[in-house]
C-alpha cells in the first residue's frame, strides 16, 4: 500500500464491509485502489476505493435487485407516470439553464434536497414521501416557503388556488410578505385571494400580526 493510500480495512460503507485491498498483476498499471469486501447478503465483491468513499457503491448489487422485485426501481413503469414527471420537472426548472423555468428557480437558488436528489434512490424517496403526505393526481407540489428549495420540510401536495397565491412576492409588494402590504399611515394590511377574489383579513399595528392573520387565513382556507 502506498504512503498516502488510505487504508479501508474494517470499514463498511452501506452494505459492505472492506476485508482487505487486492493486488493487481505487475502488468496493468492501476490509477484506483480496488477492495475485497463482504456484503450483508453473503456475497464479495471487488470495489474501486473511490467508489466505496463517494458512497456511489454500498452493496454487491443486490440492493437494487431487492428494488426491482419491490417495484421501486426506474424499471418499474412509473416513468410513465404524472409523479415521475413532476419529480423530472421540479429537477429541470432546478438544474438545466436552458429550461424557460429555470431564471425563477434554480437561477435564483432553488435547489432541491439531497435525500431526492440522490443518483441511485432519488425518485424513490420522493416517490415515498409524496405518498405518505397526501399526493393526488389532481394536486400539485407546493413549496411553503417559496425562497426556500424542494424538501420534505418545506414541500406539500396542494391544488392550485393555494400555489397560486403562494407564489413568489410580487415586485411592488412592499412589506416583502405575499398577502401582506404597508399601508401609506404606516401599518400592516393582510389579505388572502380565493377563486380570484381578494378577502381583506385585517389591518394591524405590527409586520408580525399581519403575517399572523395571513397565515391562519391560508390555514383555514385551504387545510
Amino acid at each position: 500500500m502506498g504512503r498516502n493510500a488510505i487504508d479501508l480495512t474494517g470499514k463498511t460503507f452501506g452494505r459492505l464491509t472492506v476485508i482487505s485491498s487486492v493486488s493487481q498483476p505487475k502488468n496493468i498499471k492501476v490509477t484506483k485502489k480496488h477492495w475485497l469486501c463482504n456484503c450483508e447478503c453473503g456475497n464479495q465483491v471487488i470495489v474501486r476505493g473511490v467508489s466505496l468513499r463517494n458512497g456511489h457503491t454500498q452493496s454487491c448489487g443486490c440492493f437494487k435487485k431487492e428494488r426491482v422485485k419491490e417495484g421501486l426501481n426506474k424499471t418499474h413503469g412509473l416513468s410513465k407516470t404524472r409523479l415521475y414527471e413532476t419529480y423530472k420537472k421540479m429537477k429541470r426548472r432546478c438544474y438545466n439553464s436552458n429550461s424557460k423555468e429555470f431564471k425563477d428557480y434554480g437561477g435564483r437558488g432553488i435547489k432541491i434536497c439531497d435525500e431526492w436528489l440522490d443518483k441511485d434512490n432519488g425518485f424513490i424517496n420522493f416517490y415515498t414521501w409524496s405518498n405518505s403526505h397526501g399526493y393526488k393526481e389532481d394536486l400539485t407540489i407546493d413549496r411553503i416557503d417559496v425562497n426556500q428549495g424542494y424538501s420534505p420540510e418545506n414541500c406539500r401536495w396542494v391544488d392550485y388556488s393555494i400555489q397560486n397565491f403562494n407564489r413568489r412576492t410580487p415586485k411592488n409588494n412592499t412589506s416583502g410578505r405575499v398577502g401582506v402590504e404597508i399601508t401609506s399611515c404606516g401599518k400592516y394590511k393582510a389579505s388572502i385571494r380565493k377563486n380570484g377574489k381578494s378577502i381583506y383579513l385585517g389591518t394591524f399595528a405590527t409586520f408580525n400580526e399581519a403575517c399572523r392573520a395571513r397565515e391562519q387565513a391560508e390555514r383555514g382556507l385551504f387545510k
